[in-house]
């Protein structure tokens, strides 16, 4: 399979106890039903709550086909120096949440950045550091990136403590270089991980096309 991924194409990255599956239509009903019923922050006030999300708590028929074509969009808009690929968590066969993951090409380096979210009943089981894990695996053994990045709201307590459970050394935010799609505000935590700080804790992978 070429990459970037087609929309369309199928490719699922497995370690065993979750697996990150590429959105496609095959599981679209899957990921529509996981997105209207998920419940992601126990405070929908908070700050860094996602707009998506909060729309779709506010308006769900209005917004729910958005957030599907969304995912379409970006796969088909995705292009061999600039990409996002959204994946989705599955864990005992059942979706559980998003884990997307943006590669650029600066120079010669591939960067990486991330951005993740579990139903609140997935969470506090180590599963968010798991499908990271399993991602940043896949970026670092398959294509060769050379660093990643990842950010969160100076508020957001437990995405902060993902990020640094896999070795990241946090960075300030001025010092990351310009990333498309990320946006970057003077509330937000920057975190930078190279391949020989990662900590994998034995993690591997399996990746079916």
């Amino acid at each position: 399979m070429s990459f970037p991924p087609h929309y369309g194409d199928r490719l699922i990255i497995d370690s065993g106890l979750v697996q990150l599956e590429l959105f496609h239509d095959g599981i679209e009903e899957q990921v529509k039903d996981l997105l209207l019923n998920a419940e992601i922050f126990p405070d929908i006030t908070a700050p860094y709550v996602f707009p998506w999300y909060r729309g779709l708590r506010a308006s769900p028929k209005d917004n729910i086909q958005s957030c599907i074509e969304f995912n379409k969009d970006i796969i088909k808009d995705s292009t061999t120096s600039s990409w996002r690929l959204p994946f989705f968590i599955r864990y005992h066969g059942n979706l559980i949440g998003g884990q997307e993951i943006r590669g650029h090409t600066i120079g010669t380096n591939l960067i990486m950045s991330s951005g993740s979210w579990l139903d609140l009943k997935s969470q506090g089981q180590g599963l968010g550091s798991t499908a990271r894990r399993v991602a940043l695996t896949y970026a670092f053994n398959h294509l060769n990136v050379s660093t990643a990045f990842s950010f969160c709201s100076a508020a957001n307590h437990a995405s902060a403590r993902v990020s640094l459970a896999c070795g990241y050394q946090e960075v300030s935010p001025h010092k990351i270089p310009p990333l498309p799609g990320e946006h970057l505000t003077s509330d937000m935590r920057a975190f930078r991980l190279c391949p020989q700080s990662f900590l994998a804790k034995s993690t591997t992978i399996s990746v079916t096309h």
